[in-house]
């Protein structure tokens, strides 16, 4: 499917665009240019979302830019066989300090078989603010503990983010994601510029 719109966007698992189809942005999206409050997908992302070939080459790279999720949720909860691809995040704001796991790309990730992968994305202007497991990218990700799930991040590029907790107990902040739990974590190529 290719995007080019942040209505066409905003269709992603509603029924007619399935959270598992593969989807290209042919475009930056601009959030503020949508025509009804954004509403992220009812089940998990699945799919493939690719916006150019690599960070490189910055004129290959789609944005997604200008959205507060704070009333919404993440912008996309990523599940195993998710793949994100040559896409900037700019100017996204997740706050819910009652919420336990926050990210821009899942909050609670509960990995089954396969992978996550990240690669090329740039993460740049992201505010994110949960209660103990908060993250620019994930709060949370849960695997199966038998060695089959794994997030593979490769090629990320994150500056000018903030990640905060409103629990002052137990809690786990993080650039890239808040909170790691029996699941394989593979780091490749990442430069992180983050304020907490």
């Amino acid at each position: 499917y290719e995007i080019r719109t942040a209505d066409e966007f905003d269709m992603i698992g509603d029924g007619t665009c399935p959270a598992d189809g593969d989807y290209e942005l042919m475009y930056d999206i601009d959030f503020e240019t949508l025509s009804n409050p954004y509403t992220p997908p009812t089940s998990s992302f699945t799919g493939s979302l690719v916006g150019g070939a690599s960070i490189g080459d910055a004129d290959d790279v789609k944005a997604l830019a200008n959205l507060d999720l704070s009333d919404v949720g993440p912008l996309l909860q990523l599940e195993s066989g998710a793949r994100v691809e040559g896409v900037a995040l700019v100017n996204l704001t997740y706050v819910s300090p009652t919420n336990p796991s926050v990210g821009i790309l899942g909050g609670d990730v509960v990995m089954q078989t396969g992978d996550i992968s990240i690669t090329d994305v740039v993460v740049s202007g992201v505010g994110v603010h949960g209660k103990t497991s908060v993250g620019a990218l994930a709060g949370k990700i849960q695997g199966k503990g038998d060695g089959s799930s794994h997030v593979n991040i490769s090629g990320v590029r994150i500056a000018n983010v903030v990640v905060s907790l409103s629990d002052a107990g137990d809690t786990s902040g993080g650039a890239l994601v808040g909170h790691v739990e029996e699941a394989g974590f593979r780091l490749v190529d990442v430069d992180v510029n983050v304020t907490t």
